[in-house]
């Protein structure tokens, strides 16, 4: 459950929450996977789910609202299937690439492929078409994430469109029905 301070605790009353915490060089001990074990849903027993989630633990286990049985979580780092390495083998979660990537101006979209060890293809949607400027800021960035020792290549990409005005005819639902139907 959320708090008021966007803080997220464990409902102690409904599940069991077992953390493995990451090793050191990974960015353990406060982030970590979450193993779910269900206790009051008499249709269907999870024993040590893996939500597949890395989470980021409060250090202090504290919180002002004043929930304070269980696990309480800061951040969601992302899905352990989208985490990529830098050059020295350190884990990168999706949230810590999301942050260091919102730094770029006019991004729309992004995907990153560590395409080898040391290599990494970042695709960007952009709607403006300062191309060689972006390419050079988001390289400069995916080294200063993943290393020095870096190799990256860009793939821009420009939004086809810019700004829909919201009176245009083809933005009103796929499908209306005028008439009652007995379904």
């Amino acid at each position: 459950m959320e708090c008021e301070h966007g803080k997220l605790h464990q409902n102690t009353k409904s599940c069991r929450l077992d953390f493995q915490p990451l090793k050191p060089e990974h960015g353990g001990p406060y982030i970590g996977r979450m193993l779910v074990t269900t206790l009051d849903n008499p249709w269907y027993y999870m024993l040590r789910f893996d939500v597949g989630d890395f989470a980021r633990l409060d250090e202090k286990q504290r919180c002002a609202c004043g929930r304070n049985d269980g696990y309480i979580v800061t951040d969601i780092e992302g899905r352990w299937t989208n985490v990529t390495f830098d050059t020295d083998g350190h884990l990168i979660t999706l949230n810590q690439l999301d942050k260091a990537i919102s730094t770029l101006k006019d991004i729309d979209e992004y995907r990153l492929e560590q395409v080898e060890d040391k290599a990494y293809r970042l695709f960007l949607v952009t709607p403006k078409d300062h191309h060689d400027k972006l390419a050079k800021q988001a390289e400069a960035k995916l080294r200063q994430i993943y290393g020095k020792e870096a190799q990256t290549s860009i793939v821009l990409k420009r939004t086809c469109l810019r700004k829909i005005p919201a009176n245009t005819p083809w933005l009103k639902p796929f499908s209306t029905a005028k008439m009652s139907r007995n379904i």
